[in-house]
């Protein structure tokens, strides 16, 4: 009698165990879907705004080779002997 009601109560467990596991792949099947399709549309999103932030930097660095041929050119011109330079005022930069 104690070895029916064993082999019962682990029929009855495995039964259960077995629709939990059968549940949670269905579950992860139906959720998958819509997981990868928000990565998917998170990434491209990334994608585009590293791709505007390449391009912004690229952009700076170009400025940034016209103005240092500019000083380079301004530095190489001979300066008027009689122009003195002018000192700042100190509220001047502050603004920038």
């Amino acid at each position: 009698m104690a070895r029916k009601i064993i082999t019962v109560t682990l029929i009855v467990i495995s039964s259960i165990m077995l629709g939990l596991s059968i549940a949670g792949i269905a579950t992860v099947w139906i959720y998958k879907e819509p997981l990868k399709n928000l990565t998917a549309t998170r990434l491209k999103e990334i994608d585009v705004e590293l791709a505007q932030a390449q391009t912004t930097l690229q952009n700076a660095k170009v400025e940034l080779e016209r103005t240092m041929r500019i000083v380079d050119s301004a530095e190489k011109t001979p300066s008027i002997p009689n122009l003195k330079p002018s000192k700042p005022k100190i509220g001047q930069f502050r603004s920038l």
